[in-house]
């Protein structure tokens, strides 16, 4: 199944937005492996939030479906047949790993048309963890945050950049021409990103040696989100953890950057 990362994000500072109004809200639960979306939501300029009840990690990864025809089930089944990137469906983001009990956001635009939700953390979505939903209404180009600070992803590639301590918005975009995700951990004392990945590898059991501050799920190329972070001051590996072709972790091939925040 593809490798995400958990992820959790603070609030998007909508008052950063320039010309626009207060973004739709998609509230979304987890809860016993399970998404309820209703079954219309409005299309737009949208603040994405996921609230996991459930005891284990989980994300909200965002695929939009590019055929009328396409349906979830035929989305599931791709994926059993090993095929993770069908077709009839494109990735637009979406909120990243949560840990049990926590809730965060992105922003993004929903485009008219059929969605799904679906979580793609180990066997979840095998086990039902996917829910369809139609977006209804007009989309918002051009309408978004501003006092943004863009951060470009490629094959495979994290741009540097100096972050300070505090809050700080960031206009994360996919250049392709592969897919990709970006996932912003924390590093905890001593630690080291093969720690956090040795942990991952060993079922994720005890307290993890990184910990999510933000975060999106997978991105089409010339797809964009909105995440707003609050840095503190530490170490913080930046990484996307979808796979290659031959298997390799996007990180494995370039794409991780250690960034610190200074006192």
């Amino acid at each position: 199944m593809r490798s995400r990362v958990f992820a959790v994000v603070a609030l998007c500072a909508v008052g950063a937005c320039s010309h626009a109004p207060t973004p739709h809200l998609l509230r979304l639960e987890a809860r016993n492996l399970r998404f309820a979306p209703p079954a219309r939501v409005e299309g737009g300029f949208t603040r994405l939030r996921l609230v996991n009840r459930d005891p284990v990690w989980h994300e909200a990864s965002l695929v939009r479906f590019t055929d009328p025809t396409a349906t979830l089930e035929a989305y599931v089944a791709a994926a059993r047949a090993g095929d993770e990137y069908p077709e009839f469906a494109e990735d637009v983001g979406g909120v990243g790993f949560l840990a049990p009990g926590d809730s965060a956001d992105v922003l993004l635009n929903l485009e008219p048309g059929r969605y799904a939700v679906i979580c793609w953390h180990r066997d979840h979505l095998l086990q039902g963890m996917g829910a369809s939903f139609e977006a209804v209404g007009e989309s918002s180009p051009g309408i978004h945050p501003t006092a943004a600070v863009d951060l470009e992803l490629s094959d495979f590639r994290i741009p540097a950049f100096s972050p300070s301590a505090g809050r700080e918005l960031l206009h994360v975009t996919n250049a392709g021409p592969s897919e990709h995700e970006l996932a912003i951990l924390r590093l905890e004392p001593g630690k080291t990103l093969d720690d956090f990945m040795a942990w991952r590898a060993a079922g994720e059991i005890g307290p993890p040696p990184a910990r999510s501050i933000a975060g999106t799920a997978a991105l089409q190329p010339q797809a964009e989100v909105w995440l707003d972070v609050f840095w503190t001051p530490g170490r913080y590996v930046l990484l996307c953890l979808l796979e290659g072709d031959g298997g390799a972790y996007h990180a494995d091939l370039g794409m991780q950057r250690l960034i610190v925040v200074a006192e």
